[in-house]
């Protein structure tokens, strides 16, 4: 068989990793242990100080906080900011929607059912119904004198720095706007994604029927779809999400509220549950929202708000104006992209640390691996042997020294042959071996036996024997090869052999 190059293997670096890996998951996970029976230590001198009721009931309402503040960040703060606009006041926003009674309804439902999704190994913290029971289940005891100490923020000045801090996380330049004209941007903003999307879907839809199509969709050709009942193949293009239907209908709701806003028939408001809502003068009693969900669902109800939007005096063949007219911009994508689910700042910094450790660690062992091969590829034959080796002593062969093949992990050399006297040591008779010296030959890329025989004047058998390679005929490229010393090519190929 040919000699080949094979992918060396890391070794010994691979152990260490491991072993470091296994310290570090361990380390993780009893340090996070600890942690968290600190927390759960925390809860019980807070109840043992103002009382169970009131701690638990503190810990059901930071958790409703919490969440509502994640919703507003995520479905309101980040999409418009990505748009170029922020609120001037971005907590006095958040204010406003928790003084929304929808979302104080909510947030009731939340303090009384607190409910987590989605916990990780990694989480710093224990599970919240586990610390509400431990809380609750502790004895009322006497009530305690609690002291005001006036609010919990004195000074408000540090609110606008940590504001800034916060929206400027994410390294973009944002446009500060006063809080109804951020609301009213921000209601206008989603309406026109939705709408765009939708016109996209119509303008495909129609192209694949006929291909000659160039005109820009408008509201007519998203309505003539609907009517001829391609609703699977508009909605196909429209969303994969679940429930792909109510999306139809969201984005139908979308794009003819942006076309009545365009002709300054209506105006879209913010709302703090349903994202933006139409307000049409011309339409008090909401009859337009039945209408778009009746002919997204149904072609023979797409008449029906043909004739409402002839009634509201929209022309419907009249392009839909994708632009956000609250600030004379336009609107690009506001759907906050799919992210996992991220881990607590403290694991965070805990997983990159071991990174950091990791990387050092393998440096450090590449290096060492590194000097270790310069060091035996740059060793001299010529400097003097152990103890056990003096001149005039048997031969390798009377002492029954059998020599053992080398490491075959070693970097690939060009082909040359040295002068190697074995040294004496003390081992078993294994099998008889030749009364010879022996050279060192390192295999290339093409090396077979039966040449490496030819080249030094031996026989396969005598090669794979002093190799101890039994029957096999497989050469590693980098390996070394005990080769008779008297070879009449002297280590170099001849013609005779090729």
């Amino acid at each position: 068989m040919t000699a080949r190059a094979d992918d060396a293997g890391v070794g010994y670096a691979w152990l260490f990793q491991a072993a470091i890996g296994v310290y570090a998951w361990m380390y993780l996970r009893l340090s996070l242990a600890v942690r968290r029976r600190q927390e759960l230590e925390a809860d019980a001198e807070a109840a043992a100080a103002v009382g169970p009721e009131v701690t638990a009931r503190a810990l059901r309402a930071v958790h409703a906080l919490g969440i509502t503040w994640a919703g507003f960040e995520s479905r309101y703060l980040r999409p418009v900011q990505r748009l170029g606009f922020v609120p001037e006041d971005v907590f006095g926003a958040f204010a406003a929607m928790v003084d929304d009674p929808l979302v104080r309804k909510r947030m009731a439902e939340l303090r009384a059912h607190p409910v987590e999704t989605g916990r990780s190994p990694l989480d710093s913290h224990p599970p919240l119904a586990r610390r509400l029971a431990l809380i609750e289940a502790r004895p009322a005891g006497p009530p305690k004198d609690v002291v005001e100490e006036g609010p919990l923020v004195a000074d408000p000045s540090p609110v606008p720095r940590v504001q800034r801090r916060m929206l400027g996380e994410t390294g973009l330049s944002a446009t500060a706007l006063s809080r109804t004209a951020w609301a009213d941007l921000a209601a206008e903003a989603f309406a026109v994604e939705l709408a765009s999307l939708l016109l996209d879907a119509a303008r495909d839809t129609d192209a694949a029927r006929n291909p000659r199509v160039t005109a820009r969709a408008t509201l007519a050709t998203v309505l003539g779809l609907l009517e001829r009942g391609e609703q699977t193949a508009l909605t196909r293009r429209l969303t994969d999400a679940p429930e792909p239907e109510e999306q139809l209908t969201e984005a139908l709701y979308a794009l003819t509220g942006q076309a009545l806003s365009g002709a300054g028939r209506a105006r879209w408001v913010l709302s703090w549950t349903q994202g933006y809502l139409l307000d049409c003068p011309r339409d008090p009693r909401g009859r337009l929202d039945e209408l778009v969900a009746g002919a997204a669902r149904d072609r023979t109800a797409v008449p029906a708000l043909r004739g409402e939007l002839a009634r509201l005096g929209l022309d419907i063949e009249a392009p839909v104006p994708l632009a956000l007219r609250t600030v004379a911009a336009p609107a690009g994508r506001t759907t906050p992209r799919r992210r996992t689910r991220s881990a607590p700042n403290l694991v965070v910094q805990e997983l990159a640390r071991q990174r950091t450790v990791a990387k050092v660690t393998m440096g450090a062992l590449i290096v060492a691996g590194v000097v270790w091969g310069i060091a035996l590829l740059g060793s001299d034959s010529s400097q003097p042997y152990p103890q056990s080796y003096r001149p005039g002593l048997p031969t390798a062969a009377a002492s029954g020294y059998t020599p053992w093949p080398l490491s075959t992990d070693l970097v690939p050399t060009p082909r040359f042959s040295v002068e190697y006297p074995v040294p004496i040591i003390t081992r078993p008779i294994l099998r008889p071996t030749p009364d010879v010296f022996f050279r060192i030959h390192f295999v290339v890329a093409g090396d077979t036996l039966s040449h490496l025989a030819c080249v030094y004047g031996t026989t396969v058998e005598d090669l794979q024997k002093l190799n101890r390679m039994g029957k096999r005929t497989d050469l590693a490229v980098g390996r070394m090869l005990w080769v008779p010393k008297e070879d009449q090519g002297s280590g170099i190929e001849s013609t005779d052999c090729r």
